[in-house]
Formats: C-alpha cells, structure tokens, sequence
C-alpha cells in the first residue's frame, strides 16, 4: 500500500466526543421506553424555537411542518451540536424551487441560531400532498411523523391515515411498512440490541396509529411531551 494511504479515516476529535456522548446517552433507560427524549439544550430553548416556526409558516404558508432529528431528540447534544431539521412543504400551495429552500434554510437557520448558540443542521425540502399515498412521494410520508412543529402537520397525519384506512389490510400494511421506515430513521446509529427493543414503540397498527400521533392534546403540534 502507499505510504500515507489508509483504508480508515481516523475519526476527528468532534466525531470522537460525539460518539462517546452517544454511548453514555444510549446507557438512559428512557430510551427504551420513550421515542423521543428531548435533549436538555433543545427543551429549554423550545418556545424560542416554536416561535421562530410560526413566525416562517407566516412568511412561508406553504410549509406544513418543521420537523427534528438527530441527537437533539435523543438527548446526547451538547452546546456545539448541530440541531437537524426536516422542512415539509405542500406543493398544491406553492411552487417551490431551490432558492425558496435556501431562503428557507438561511431564515430558520438565523432564528435558530439565536435559540440554540449552535451551527444549524440540514434542512431538507419535502413536497407533501394530503393524498400522499397515492403520490410518488410516498416512500417519504414517514416525514411527517417525526417530533414536529407547525400548525398543519395534525391535519396532513389525519389524511394520511384516513387515506390508509380506506384500503382494510393493505392500509394496514402501507402503515407497518411507514413505521418500519421511521423506526430506521430515527433509531440510525443505534446498537442493534437497543434499536431492536425501540420498535415496539412504534404503534404497528392504524387505529394505534391514531391513539399514538393524533392523540388530544396534540393540536398543532407533538413537542409539548416526550413520547
């Protein structure tokens, strides 16, 4: 092999930090019985946080949620992580291109970073339909599952599982099929053991799907608990 090639990248200091933050985190018994267990950094800054959501739906009224992954959701950040972010957008409101993406990025991300005093993470653009199971943005819809906020993301739920409980056995399938797809999601980077017993956390079946995502007191939005 030539010198000063290697197979491995060394992992960086940052990414060293991260992993054993991750593996003291994974140690929380919380973990195997909730989804969701907000990070310390993220519950505090949560109101600035929601208003800077409402305050770009405003701008923004296509957009139907902002939705968050990543170790702010599974409480292993720190002051210096970066807070992952998933934009939902409704492309029956408007026509959205890529500088609409970028000046959605570049709002949320200034707000946010004022909230959290961290480096904003990604933000993806997803075009949502409520007929989203018949579109072939399907293989997406477990988007609009994730820890949320916004003031339309109860209502595009709502029809996507009504849309599946039309269609008996094969809704039910559709719907296993999006929480298998969310499970693999949000459990990326887990120890197989402890990702293994999280999916009974996922309801398997739509009307626990029901009980589950579009319970009362979840109106506009799922980040008033951890679930």
């Amino acid at each position: 092999m030539p010198e000063g090639i290697s197979l491995f990248r060394r992992k960086t200091p940052e990414e060293q930090e991260k992993n054993k933050r991750r593996k003291e985190t994974l140690k929380d018994a919380r973990l195997e019985r909730h989804r969701i267990v907000f990070g310390s950094q993220f519950r505090e800054k949560l109101p600035v946080i929601r208003k800077a959501v409402q305050e770009l739906q405003e701008k923004y009224p296509a957009i139907v949620a902002v939705s968050f992954f990543g170790s702010h959701m599974k409480a292993y950040a720190n002051d210096a992580s970066d807070l992952d972010v998933l934009v939902s957008i409704d492309i029956s409101k408007s026509k959205v291109d890529l500088d609409d993406a970028h000046d959605y990025r570049e709002w949320l991300g200034g707000q946010v970073r004022i909230a959290l005093d961290s480096v904003m993470g990604s933000v993806y653009k997803v075009d949502v339909t409520p007929d989203l199971l018949s579109s072939p943005q399907e293989e997406y819809s477990h988007y609009l599952f994730l820890p949320s906020l916004g003031t339309e993301v109860q209502s595009y739920r709502e029809a996507s599982i009504a849309e599946m409980e039309k269609y008996g056995q094969r809704g039910e399938r559709k719907w296993r099929e999006l929480m298998k797809r969310l499970w693999a999601y949000e459990n990326e980077g887990m120890p197989k053991s402890l990702a293994s017993k999280r999916k009974n956390l996922y309801p398997q079946s739509l009307s626990a799907a029901r009980s589950y995502f579009l319970r009362k007191g979840r109106k506009n939005d799922d980040l008033g608990e951890e679930g």
